[in-house]
């Protein structure tokens, strides 16, 4: 909880300036909008940041519009960025795909030199850079072995009380590949049950190396105590099962909606 309040007493609220006034090198890939912008010290101080927008836009009717955990990405595709403009082809309810598009300067704009969302409320700029670059992709691997499953809803399959002995190696396990942060990701494998993988051994693998932290939970909503942090490149193994993966990066990235 002090760590907590210390957080929150760190960040300031700022007045929100343009990014095509005070940025450079504004670029546009994997749902992340990235720029190097000015912080106000000076005329030529800047800081590298990114904004992820892929939980801030929906898709109404074939129409791009703000919104908290929109997904538009399920039923828009062939997008692109010219300035701060986004354009899609999104399905409307009945017909053809069409095209629409955005202006992501609505609710991003450059704060002191980051580049933050005031989607859901008024933006608050951390105390400090980060000196993490912002990665050239944001792609990365999560490659689960020694496997089993549980399930709020008593799948009969799932059964793992007893820890295995011995974790597998990560070069035999299963992966899946994203882009973005997450609070607590789970992997549901199987529907309509409610079943979510679980693995002793995780080994993360990112495009570009140190963007990401990993840290693995034994519970669905990551609120318990971690069982510790999985290094990039490395077969972590755990005495008991994980489930839940929180991934936040080490770079200026603002990812919450």
């Amino acid at each position: 909880m002090v760590r907590q309040l210390a957080v929150i007493a760190a960040l300031a609220t700022v007045a929100a300036a343009g990014i095509l006034s005070d940025c450079t090198n504004i670029d546009f890939r994997e749902k992340w909008l990235v720029a190097d912008c000015l912080t106000g010290k000076d005329a030529s101080t800047r800081i590298n940041s990114a904004v992820f927008i892929g939980n801030k836009l929906t898709n109404n009717d074939g129409n791009l519009q703000w919104q908290a955990n929109g997904g538009y990405a399920t039923y828009c595709r062939d997008c692109t960025f010219a300035g701060t403009t986004y354009t899609c082809s999104c399905r409307p309810n009945f017909g053809q795909y069409k095209w629409t598009s955005i202006n992501l300067e609505e609710h991003i704009a450059n704060y002191n030199g980051f580049l933050l969302s005031n989607l859901t409320g008024p933006a608050r700029t951390p105390s400090r850079a980060s000196t993490v670059p912002v990665p050239a992709s944001f792609s990365y691997d999560l490659r689960y072995a020694a496997t089993n499953c549980t399930s709020p809803e008593d799948y009969y399959e799932c059964n793992d009380d007893l820890p295995l002995a011995q974790p597998g190696d990560c070069a035999n396990g299963g992966g899946l590949s994203l882009n973005y942060a997450v609070d607590c990701f789970k992997n549901r494998w199987y529907f309509p049950w409610e079943v979510y993988t679980t693995f002793q051994s995780l080994q993360p693998g990112a495009a570009v190396s140190g963007a990401w932290e990993f840290t693995v939970f034994g519970d669905l909503e990551c609120s318990g105590a971690p069982l510790g942090k999985a290094p990039e490149g490395a077969c972590s193994k755990f005495a008991e099962f994980g489930v839940g993966v929180r991934v936040e990066p080490l770079f200026n990235g603002d990812w919450r909606v």
